[in-house]
Order: C-alpha cells, then sequence, then structure tokens
C-alpha cells in the first residue's frame, strides 16, 4: 500500500499517550497510528495481514517448534533441537515482504555453530536441497528461487506460485508452515545419516510435500 504525508493536528496528551503505547509495542509513532484508523474502519493493513499469516502459522506448529518474539510484524522466528554433538539448535526465521511481483518473503535457516565441520555438512545438505527444487519445483514459481549459502546461513527467497496473485492469510501461514516442517524433517533425516546421507529418503520427502500441497513456495 502506498504512503504518503499528511499534516494532522492532535491534542498534545493524545501524541503523550500514542508514544506511549508505541513504545511499548516498539513501533513508530506514524506507524502506531496508521493501525489504530485502519482498524477502525476495517482496513487491513500490510502489518495486520503479516500478524494473521503468522497467528496461522503458529497454530499448525506449535506443538513441535519453539517461538521467539520479534520487535517487528513482519518477522516470526522458530526454534527446532537437532540430534547431533552439541545439540545445536535450528533457527528458522520467516521475513515477509513482498520485493518484487514473484517474491514475497525470505525464508532464513541459522545454525548456531562455528564448527568448519558441521558448516561443511551444511553446504552439502544445501546443495542437495537446491538441486531438489531445481527438480521439483521447476515452472511452480513466477521467477527463479534465489538462494544465498554464507558460513552455514542459507537463505531462500519465499516465492508466488504461477496460478496466484494472491494468497488469503491461512494459506500462506498453511503454506510456509509446510515448507519450513518439510525442511526441519529433511534435515534432521540428513543428519541421522550423515557418514553416507540418505540421498533418496530426502528425494522421498520432497516429492511427499510436493504432492500433498497444491501451494508450493
Amino acid at each position: 500500500m502506498k504512503k504518503s504525508v499528511y499534516s494532522i493536528v492532535l491534542m498534545d496528551d493524545v501524541v503523550t499517550a500514542i508514544d506511549e503505547m508505541a513504545y511499548q509495542y516498539k513501533a513508530s509513532r506514524s506507524n502506531l497510528i496508521n493501525q489504530i484508523l485502519a482498524d477502525h474502519v476495517s482496513l487491513a493493513t500490510p502489518e495486520k495481514r503479516m500478524r494473521e499469516v503468522f497467528v496461522s502459522l503458529k497454530d499448525l506448529m506449535s506443538d513441535t517448534f519453539q517461538f521467539q518474539f520479534q520487535p517487528s510484524d513482519s518477522i516470526l522466528t522458530l526454534h527446532s533441537p537437532l540430534q547431533y554433538k552439541y545439540r545445536p539448535t535450528i533457527r528458522y526465521s520467516v521475513e515477509l515482504g513482498r520485493s518484487s511481483e514473484a517474491v514475497m518473503g525470505k525464508l532464513k535457516i541459522v545454525f548456531r555453530t562455528q564448527s568448519p565441520k558441521l558448516i561443511s555438512y551444511l553446504a552439502e545438505f544445501y546443495r542437495i536441497l537446491i538441486l531438489l527444487e531445481k527438480q521439483y519445483l521447476e515452472g511452480a514459481h513466477k521467477a527463479d528461487i534465489g538462494y544465498l549459502l554464507e558460513d552455514g546461513r542459507f537463505t531462500r527467497d519465499l516465492m508466488l506460485p504461477t496460478d496466484k496473485e494472491s494468497l488469503s492469510d491461512q494459506e500462506l501461514g498453511s503454506a510456509l508452515a509446510a515448507y519450513i516442517q518439510l525442511m526441519d524433517a529433511m534435515i534432521k533425516v540428513y543428519f541421522a545419516t550423515l557418514e553416507s546421507p540418505d540421498v533418496a529418503k530426502l528425494e522421498s520427502l520432497y516429492k511427499h510435500y510436493v504432492k500433498k500441497n497444491s501451494i508450493l513456495i
């Protein structure tokens, strides 16, 4: 939604109360006033839509993932334990916000580790994942998926399907949940067979995901 600058006259006491509320919610004064007015006229802002998407996602995943509070409506972070030496935690960070007609956000996967060996294992996993996605998601999106791998940190574009101009909050929440659950399952299968990675099992999981879900992001 386009934003413009407007001049309005408010009582000082109103501004003081707004600023206190904005501080509490870690929002700017302008964003909070915009949200209050949008709610009053029943207008769904991008921030409100993102909150609804994340509520839907959390409802589907609250039993298996730990959620971390974020000071932004556009970011949600989830944690999942990994059965490996020192029990590293997998952190999935969903950042919503369309950067193009095809990309509606990013998924970042981070392992809190400085182990060169573990980082090497992760690089191989992501190489396998990208090959599978190029094979099974061909033509599913309006553009090629963007990937970035840096020191064990993996970032993947979240895409809009070719046959969808927009998704409902529930559809998007469900699609995000399905993809994150897939990633978590694949990572854990991979680490369970590190000495001889079960690539066939990883492919089977991915094929099942594609077959089961009508919205592929």
